[in-house]
Protein backbone atom coordinates (compact mmCIF):
# COMPACT_ATOMS: atom_id res chain seq x y z
CA UNK A 1 0.00 0.00 0.00
CA UNK A 2 2.73 2.48 0.98
CA UNK A 3 4.53 1.79 -2.26
CA UNK A 4 1.46 2.64 -4.47
CA UNK A 5 1.22 5.55 -2.39
CA UNK A 6 4.88 6.88 -2.91
CA UNK A 7 4.12 5.61 -6.79
CA UNK A 8 1.43 8.06 -7.27
CA UNK A 9 3.15 10.96 -5.30
CA UNK A 10 6.45 11.06 -7.85
CA UNK A 11 4.21 10.48 -10.62
CA UNK A 12 1.77 13.45 -9.93
CA UNK A 13 5.20 15.25 -8.72
CA UNK A 14 6.56 14.45 -12.65
CA UNK A 15 3.45 15.79 -14.01
CA UNK A 16 3.44 18.84 -11.89
CA UNK A 17 7.23 19.28 -13.43
CA UNK A 18 6.05 18.41 -17.27
CA UNK A 19 3.66 20.83 -16.90
CA UNK A 20 5.53 23.81 -15.48
CA UNK A 21 7.93 23.26 -18.26
CA UNK A 22 4.78 22.81 -20.85
CA UNK A 23 2.45 25.94 -19.76
CA UNK A 24 4.70 29.24 -20.86
CA UNK A 25 5.15 27.54 -24.53
CA UNK A 26 1.27 26.61 -24.71
CA UNK A 27 0.43 30.49 -23.33
CA UNK A 28 2.92 31.84 -25.93
CA UNK A 29 1.23 29.41 -28.21
CA UNK A 30 -2.63 30.10 -27.13
CA UNK A 31 -1.01 34.52 -27.58
CA UNK A 32 -0.04 34.50 -30.96
CA UNK A 33 -2.67 32.67 -32.52
CA UNK A 34 -5.74 35.05 -30.71
CA UNK A 35 -3.53 38.99 -31.12
CA UNK A 36 -0.78 40.45 -32.77
CA UNK A 37 1.31 43.16 -32.04
CA UNK A 38 -0.13 46.69 -33.88
CA UNK A 39 1.86 50.25 -33.28
CA UNK A 40 0.32 53.30 -33.36
CA UNK A 41 1.11 56.96 -32.37
CA UNK A 42 -2.05 58.24 -30.76
CA UNK A 43 -3.01 62.10 -29.76
CA UNK A 44 -3.89 63.36 -27.01
CA UNK A 45 -4.72 66.57 -24.97
CA UNK A 46 -4.28 67.02 -21.46
CA UNK A 47 -7.82 67.76 -19.61
CA UNK A 48 -7.56 71.41 -17.54
CA UNK A 49 -8.50 70.16 -14.54
CA UNK A 50 -5.91 68.11 -13.39
CA UNK A 51 -3.13 65.73 -15.46
CA UNK A 52 -5.11 63.29 -17.72
CA UNK A 53 -5.54 62.68 -21.23
CA UNK A 54 -7.78 59.76 -22.81
CA UNK A 55 -6.06 58.12 -25.96
CA UNK A 56 -8.67 55.89 -28.43
CA UNK A 57 -6.65 52.87 -30.12
CA UNK A 58 -7.98 52.30 -33.75
CA UNK A 59 -8.36 48.45 -32.56
CA UNK A 60 -9.11 46.70 -29.39
CA UNK A 61 -6.71 45.80 -27.05
CA UNK A 62 -7.08 41.80 -26.33
CA UNK A 63 -6.86 42.07 -23.09
CA UNK A 64 -8.67 43.68 -19.96
CA UNK A 65 -5.53 44.57 -18.19
CA UNK A 66 -2.72 46.68 -19.77
CA UNK A 67 -0.84 43.46 -20.64
CA UNK A 68 0.82 43.85 -23.68
CA UNK A 69 0.73 47.91 -24.11
CA UNK A 70 3.56 49.90 -24.04
CA UNK A 71 2.33 54.03 -23.80
CA UNK A 72 5.80 56.02 -24.64
CA UNK A 73 5.89 59.43 -24.81
CA UNK A 74 7.13 60.50 -28.70
CA UNK A 75 10.50 62.16 -28.80
CA UNK A 76 11.12 61.02 -25.25
CA UNK A 77 12.28 58.10 -23.21
CA UNK A 78 9.04 58.60 -20.72
CA UNK A 79 7.03 55.04 -20.44
CA UNK A 80 3.48 56.38 -19.06
CA UNK A 81 2.71 52.57 -19.30
CA UNK A 82 2.03 52.13 -15.28
CA UNK A 83 0.10 55.65 -15.60
CA UNK A 84 -2.46 54.25 -17.78
CA UNK A 85 -6.09 52.46 -17.13
CA UNK A 86 -8.09 50.84 -20.01
CA UNK A 87 -11.43 51.21 -20.47
CA UNK A 88 -14.28 48.76 -20.04
CA UNK A 89 -13.81 48.10 -23.61
CA UNK A 90 -10.68 47.74 -24.08
CA UNK A 91 -10.29 50.29 -26.89
CA UNK A 92 -9.22 53.47 -24.96
CA UNK A 93 -6.91 54.31 -22.39
CA UNK A 94 -6.72 57.00 -20.03
CA UNK A 95 -3.45 58.06 -18.96
CA UNK A 96 -2.47 60.13 -15.87
CA UNK A 97 0.51 62.05 -14.57
CA UNK A 98 1.03 64.05 -16.94
CA UNK A 99 3.51 67.15 -16.27
CA UNK A 100 1.25 69.73 -17.86
CA UNK A 101 -2.54 70.52 -18.24
CA UNK A 102 -3.94 71.77 -21.39
CA UNK A 103 -1.36 70.31 -23.67
CA UNK A 104 -1.27 68.49 -26.22
CA UNK A 105 0.96 65.06 -26.17
CA UNK A 106 2.26 62.43 -29.05
CA UNK A 107 2.66 58.66 -27.73
CA UNK A 108 3.92 55.87 -29.60
CA UNK A 109 1.52 52.80 -28.40
CA UNK A 110 1.83 49.74 -28.97
CA UNK A 111 -0.96 46.77 -27.67
CA UNK A 112 -2.21 43.73 -28.83
CA UNK A 113 -5.13 43.47 -31.52
CA UNK A 114 -7.62 40.69 -32.42
CA UNK A 115 -5.46 38.52 -35.51
CA UNK A 116 -8.04 38.15 -38.06
CA UNK A 117 -11.12 35.65 -37.38
CA UNK A 118 -10.74 35.99 -33.86
CA UNK A 119 -13.66 37.39 -31.87
CA UNK A 120 -14.57 38.11 -28.02
CA UNK A 121 -15.97 34.58 -27.73
CA UNK A 122 -12.89 32.99 -29.31
CA UNK A 123 -10.26 35.23 -27.57
CA UNK A 124 -12.04 34.04 -24.41
CA UNK A 125 -11.73 30.48 -24.81
CA UNK A 126 -7.94 30.80 -26.30
CA UNK A 127 -6.92 32.33 -22.98
CA UNK A 128 -8.53 29.95 -21.00
CA UNK A 129 -6.89 27.13 -22.84
CA UNK A 130 -3.48 26.81 -21.19
CA UNK A 131 -5.69 26.81 -17.47
CA UNK A 132 -8.13 24.19 -18.93
CA UNK A 133 -4.99 22.06 -20.08
CA UNK A 134 -3.43 22.42 -16.61
CA UNK A 135 -6.95 21.24 -14.91
CA UNK A 136 -7.29 18.18 -17.81
CA UNK A 137 -4.48 16.88 -16.95
CA UNK A 138 -4.00 17.06 -13.05
CA UNK A 139 -7.66 15.52 -13.08
CA UNK A 140 -6.19 12.75 -15.17
CA UNK A 141 -3.78 11.82 -13.11
CA UNK A 142 -5.19 12.36 -9.72
CA UNK A 143 -8.00 9.66 -11.08
CA UNK A 144 -4.95 7.37 -12.82
CA UNK A 145 -3.34 7.38 -9.36
CA UNK A 146 -6.33 7.10 -7.34
CA UNK A 147 -7.27 4.16 -10.07
CA UNK A 148 -4.54 2.76 -9.40
CA UNK A 149 -3.70 2.93 -5.15
CA UNK A 150 -7.15 1.74 -4.66
CA UNK A 151 -6.47 -1.27 -6.08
Amino acid sequence: MIGKSLTGVLVLGMVIIMLTSFLNPLKQATDSARSESFAETRVCTSDGSGDNCVIDLTHQHVNTTLEGVTILQQGTSINYTDNGEISNNSQSITISGLPQINTLYHFDTTYLKYNDGINGTTNMLLRMTPLAVVFLIIGAVVFGVYSYTSD
